[in-house]
Order: structure tokens, then C-alpha cells, then sequence
């Protein structure tokens, strides 16, 4: 499995379904803009803290932003 890949594909379809911009999205994150399209380009893997700021932002789980599964809602419980 590709997880760099599904990182990256994950985090663009995420935001642009958000409407946010690369800016935006960089605020939210803490961190540079240059930083999320570099995430978006799968050019870089996002650390550990910024993993779980994406999956509480777009209130998924870190499965799913790594294309383990493609249940956003796999970390709710039932």
C-alpha cells in the first residue's frame, strides 16, 4: 500500500471539500502553506502532531488519512 500516496490524495480532497485554501488550511495546521502543498504533493509525509491536528480537523481517523480504510467514521464509536 502507497500510504504517501493516499496521505497526500486524502489531505487535498479533505481541504478542497472544506473550500480552504492552501493558506487557510496551513493556519488551521500551524504551519506554512509551502508545508501543506508539499503534504498535498506527497513530496513529504506529515509528522505526528500534524496527523492528529488533520484527522481532529476534518473529524476523521488517522486510518483513514493514510488510506487504511476508506470509513471516515471508522473511529467513532457505535
Amino acid at each position: 500500500m502507497d500510504f504517501r500516496k493516499a496521505i497526500s490524495s486524502n489531505i487535498s480532497a479533505l481541504r478542497k471539500e472544506q473550500g480552504l485554501t492552501l493558506v487557510q488550511m496551513g493556519e488551521i495546521l500551524g504551519i506554512k502553506n509551502q508545508s501543506v502543498h508539499t503534504l498535498e504533493n506527497g513530496k513529504t509525509v506529515p509528522s505526528f502532531d500534524t496527523l492528529m491536528a488533520l484527522a481532529c480537523h476534518f473529524d476523521c481517523s488517522v486510518d483513514f488519512l493514510v488510506g487504511r480504510t476508506d470509513n471516515r467514521n471508522s473511529h467513532k464509536l457505535e
